[in-house]
């Protein structure tokens, strides 16, 4: 439920407090959170979200074709690295339909991403066809490292505001 509370507050919140261009990624203050993503030419976005509290970066993706609510689905990565499989779960959060992928797989997907090299998914669709999807790297590397310097800066003002 606290990985649902955030995927709202950080995707879909309308407070924008900053952006910042990274080659092909993004980097942006989200109410209480930080996001670093990326979006391709079909408007589709994957990246990570970094919560003040937590010590890690979690990835997410969304498609432009709907995905069925609380489904599980098994997604196939590419990247120059290899192939390997990865579990996602759908939720309807606002009007968008996000795949949050499993925690157990944020390192290895945290790997593709700063390898700066294109990476893709595939994802099997209801009527037995796949949707290949691609994104670039470029730029992920630094993207991450600067998500992970904002939520430590953000933390430590957090906790020197209840320093006496």
């Amino acid at each position: 439920m606290n990985k649902f509370i955030i995927i709202c507050t950080l995707v879909f919140c309308n407070v924008l407090h900053a952006e910042k261009v990274i080659g092909d990624w993004k980097v942006a203050e989200l109410g209480n959170f930080i996001v670093a993503k990326t979006t391709n030419a079909s408007n589709e976005t994957t990246g990570v979200f970094c919560g003040d509290a937590s010590k890690a970066c979690f990835p997410y993706l969304i498609l432009s074709n709907r995905c069925s609510e609380n489904k599980v689905s098994v997604l196939l990565i590419n990247s120059s690295e290899g192939v390997f499989t990865v579990q996602t779960t759908c939720m309807l959060i606002e009007d968008k339909y996000v795949s949050i992928f499993d925690e157990s797989y944020s390192k290895q997907i945290l790997e593709v991403f700063i390898e700066g090299q294109p990476f893709g998914f595939a994802a099997a669709l209801d009527n037995g066809y796949f949707k290949s999807i691609r994104f670039s790297g470029i730029g992920a590397k630094k993207a991450l490292e600067e998500a992970n310097k904002l939520r430590s800066i953000k933390k430590e003002n957090e906790t020197k505001s209840f320093t006496f």
